[in-house]
């Protein structure tokens, strides 16, 4: 099996200049945990996961302490998406096998995998997308 006969398309992603505020919004608004960061080429540089945008709370904002409600609406507004991504991210091409992404996850320990036609975003494969489709 390739991977784009699994991998999820309808993609949001993010400039690396979209402010952090904006990021925050969708990853409260949405079930996705994984978000893209491309160029103006469409070139994936970087991704924010969902577990990159907790660590960087204040540790007190799970207890829904208003000081930390402050202090991560004073940290989002001063940072912008191309400062907490991760980056190079590790990305396959769409006709790669799915058993070729499973090696990548397993050895990377990671969760994504961009997946790119001729250097550009196309999708992302997440070790959800994998689950999914065992038979």
């Amino acid at each position: 099996m390739k991977v784009k006969e699994i991998m999820t398309v309808n993609l949001i992603s993010i400039n690396p200049n979209t402010i952090m505020t904006e990021v925050c919004d969708l990853f409260e608004k949405s079930t996705f945990h994984h978000i893209p960061v491309v160029n103006d080429d469409q070139v994936c540089v970087g991704i924010i996961s969902k577990s990159d945008y907790y660590q960087i709370q204040d540790q007190m904002t799970k207890m829904n302490r208003e000081k930390a409600k402050a202090s991560n609406q004073m940290l989002w507004r001063s940072l912008i998406a191309e400062d907490i991504m991760s980056a190079p991210i590790v990305s396959l091409d769409a006709d790669d096998s799915v058993v070729k992404a499973k090696a990548i996850f397993l050895e990377n320990k990671i969760h994504s995998i961009v997946i790119t036609e001729n250097g550009k975003c196309k999708g992302i494969l997440t070790t959800f997308d994998i689950i999914k489709n065992l038979n």
